[in-house]
């Protein structure tokens, strides 16, 4: 929160346009925020982003679009992360096809993306959605210049532990 109080501050009080690197760094911190305020920084992260683009006409970065992807994975109390995370990564596909290049999804976009899809809670059906989306992700990587690497089959690896498997804890 100190570090959005800062933007606001150079807005309001100085008259100044953050750039994308004050941006970048309240991003970061909502990402690195954990699942204890998990609801609270995802929401605060959304916001963030709409005043950047609509209130600063900020054209996100990756890093910007990745870090907004790992504070959604850190709401453990929604049980719709996985579709958002994935639909920001369809988002950046889309506007690079268009004219964004610089937030063109990296490695680690698709990485935040399965890895939000592995910390899905919920029941059976909801556990088998995320696993599913995880692998469509990691197939679409497979796709891409970059394909995966050891931490996308790490991820990967940690959905299939924490999604398959029935409620009531065998496996």
């Amino acid at each position: 929160d100190k570090a959005v109080s800062l933007i606001w501050e150079m807005i309001e009080t100085h008259k100044m346009t953050p750039d994308l690197f004050c941006f970048e760094k309240c991003f970061e911190a909502y990402a690195k925020s954990g699942s204890d305020n998990g609801t609270e920084s995802a929401q605060k992260s959304r916001d963030l982003f709409q005043l950047m683009e609509e209130g600063c006409e900020l054209v996100p970065s990756e890093r910007i679009y990745t870090n907004v992807i790992r504070a959604i994975g850190n709401d453990d109390s929604d049980p719709e992360k996985a579709d958002k995370a994935k639909a920001i990564l369809d988002y950046m596909m889309e506007i690079v096809r268009h004219e964004n290049v610089k937030g063109a999804p990296t490695i680690f976009t698709y990485n935040a993306v399965i890895n939000v899809c592995a910390s899905v809670k919920g029941d059976e059906s909801e556990r088998a959605v995320a696993l599913g989306m995880a692998f469509q992700v990691f197939n679409e990587l497979r796709a891409t210049k970059f394909g995966p690497d050891q931490m996308t089959y790490s991820s990967l690896l940690r959905a299939c532990a924490n999604l398959v498997g029935t409620d009531d804890g065998s496996d």
